[in-house]
């Protein structure tokens, strides 16, 4: 990059391209300082796309021969009265009265000033009399043709981050970004402030040709006062050699972002770096893996011991309790009774309030390939609880194992690997996680929306919360509420598309399983609308025992987390943002829950998977 002198001093580097040495599109040289005794006069002069070397500028004082000495005089006191008026003679902007006073001690050329040997400068006052207008390059096309922004990329998993430098951007700037399955369209207008009062519009546009697909219904972007930061989910969870598409070259303004590269080193071969590299370098190739490992079906033997701690709790633990006997006894009728709607259980033991059956039709759904051969060969029926309640918990375990690898996708192996060994730490969770109470369900759920949520699929995460809510349970409301607000309060989804995805999904699980419910119950019914009034508004949990409102903090957590507990306490204060709103938000969905008297451990459950 080019240097040159801008003061009566000889000032080093006070102008510079802001996109590179170069580059095509207009660029402004930043301000600089007349370093003369008694002069404070700051000026952005701004090159057009017609000239492709920056403008130099040195004062007479600079030379080996000085000027007289009144003129001197009479040129500092009258720059320090024209407030910066040191361009009059600019195509495109109007002359001043005191024109030659302000630029008379200022010289211009298109090389750097040398000691010896350099081309001699013309004095800008010279070139304001003699109205040579084709000497200096005429800045009022940088108004019109858009910039060409710096940017940087890198990635981790199955995201590239891409920052896009844009000056001063302000919560009223036009920014658009448009982003299709190998396209990338980023625009930007914005009004900038120059000095002496001068407001000018500026415009920005970038176009990337993606190196691979990525899906645009995961893709997030963040804006902030000097970038902006998109986040695009791959479709095909693999490393990016390049950040466009082959054929293309390297944009001249494009940087690597180390701050975003898998560098885990996992004793996996498949785990092959994603770190931005040179075209010229050549890259390993992995090894080919198997179809069923590729699609994710094939376990490894740390995910092993996961199921392998359910089943054993399952195994260890097979009867019921009262909460559990509703759902349990519900699938037992589906698959021995099946039509026979006069035998059902919950005709005679109705329960304190009602529960759907919607988790109780999919269980059986489930297990009904295992179940029916065991009646056929007349074993008793306690080997279908069993397993119903394997069933249940392979569920369980499968949604807690596809958090972890959505946590290796977006934060590297290394995360992935302590979520795990946190979860296989942890008692409560992996001994509910096989009975069939309808939290269990509701913990599920909330497994699978922390999956699409570690995945930026932020309208899958709605629409699973409302989902449990309207059909499980109606507590979820307070994990889904302050995640609807966090999505779009940082601008991931609009407002509008959060309200439509929330009512859209509530009323598809309303409309296919109230009109199941009530055919079971013998009643128009929508189950969890009366248990959530049963609960809140008639306070009925309360006769069940009362707790003080820190019993969540202080004793159900600390046993359900464990070695997770001071750590999600942590998070917040030293993680970093994109993670310690996995732990905020849950934290504060129980904090809400603490105002309810009637507390048990398995209330708050759904909050097991985002804190870990």
């Amino acid at each position: 990059m080019r240097k040159g002198a801008f003061s009566s001093h000889n000032c080093e580097r006070v102008g510079q391209r802001a996109h590179g040495p170069g580059f095509p599109h207009p660029t402004p040289l930043f301000p600089f300082r007349d370093c003369e005794a008694a002069c404070e006069c700051r000026r952005a002069i701004y090159v057009g796309p017609t000239a492709p070397q920056p403008l130099y500028c040195t004062s007479a004082s600079s030379k080996k021969t000085k000027p007289p000495k009144n003129e001197a005089a009479a040129g500092a006191e009258s720059r320090c009265r024209s407030s910066c008026r040191l361009l009059p003679a600019l195509p495109g902007m109007a002359p001043t009265s005191d024109a030659k006073s302000a630029s008379g001690h200022l010289y211009w050329s298109r090389a750097p000033t040398k000691p010896e040997g350099s081309v001699p400068p013309r004095r800008l006052d010279a070139v304001a009399a003699t109205g040579d207008a084709a000497a200096i390059p005429d800045p009022a096309p940088a108004a019109a043709a858009p910039w060409c922004p710096l940017f940087k990329w890198g990635q981790r998993g199955a995201t590239v981050y891409l920052t896009i430098f844009v000056p001063c951007l302000k919560g009223d700037d036009d920014v658009q970004l448009d982003i299709a399955a190998g396209t990338l369209t980023f625009t930007a207008r914005r009004v900038a402030e120059l000095a002496g009062g001068v407001r000018a519009e500026r415009s920005y546009r970038l176009h990337l040709q993606l190196f691979d697909e990525v899906d645009p219904a995961r893709c997030a972007h963040h804006l902030r006062h000097d970038h902006v930061r998109v986040e695009l989910a791959k479709r095909r969870a693999r490393p990016w050699r390049f950040l466009q598409a082959a054929g293309v070259s390297k944009h001249p303004n494009e940087r690597p972002d180390f701050d975003h590269c898998d560098d885990d080193s996992g004793s996996s071969d498949d785990a092959a770096p994603a770190r931005p590299v040179s075209r010229g370098t050549p890259a390993a190739r992995p090894r080919a893996q198997p179809v069923l490992g590729r699609m994710g079906w094939l376990l490894e033997p740390a995910e092993a011991l996961l199921l392998g701690a359910v089943a054993l709790y399952a195994l260890a633990c097979p009867y019921t309790k009262v909460e559990e006997s509703f759902n349990l006894q519900a699938t037992h009728d589906l698959l021995f009774h099946r039509a026979d709607l006069q035998a059902y259980d919950h005709h005679a033991f109705p329960g304190v309030v009602p529960r759907t059956f919607a988790g109780a039709l999919c269980l059986a759904a489930a297990a009904a390939p295992v179940v029916l051969p065991l009646h056929a060969l007349g074993l008793p029926k306690w080997y279908a609880q069993l397993a119903v309640r394997l069933v249940l918990g392979l569920a369980s375990a499968c949604a807690t194992l596809a958090v972890r690898r959505a946590a290796r996708a977006r934060f590297g192996r290394a995360t992935a690997d302590a979520h795990l060994l946190l979860c296989l730490c942890q008692f409560h969770p992996l001994f509910y996680a096989s009975r069939t109470l309808p939290n269990t369900f509701g913990t599920l759920v909330a497994a699978v929306a922390t999956e699409a949520w570690l995945r930026h699929s932020h309208r899958r995460a709605l629409a699973a919360l409302t989902v449990g809510i309207v059909v499980f349970r109606a507590d979820l409301l307070l994990l889904l509420g302050p995640y609807a607000v966090l999505v779009a309060a940082t601008r991931r989804l609009p407002l509008p598309t959060v309200v439509a995805t929330g009512l859209t999904a509530a009323a598809a699980a309303l409309l296919a399983t109230a009109p199941v419910d009530s055919v079971l119950w013998r009643r128009p019914l929508w189950p969890e609308a009366q248990v959530l009034l049963a609960n809140t508004v008639g306070n009925m949990s309360a006769g069940y025992g009362s707790a003080p409102w820190h019993w969540y903090f202080s004793s159900a957590l600390p046993r359900a987390l464990t070695l997770a507990y001071p750590l999600a306490l942590l998070a917040p204060a030293v993680a970093p943002h994109p993670a310690a709103e996995f732990a905020l938000l849950p934290l504060a969905a129980v904090s809400l829950y603490s105002l309810l008297p009637h507390k048990e451990l398995r209330f708050v459950l759904y909050a097991v998977p985002p804190l870990n």
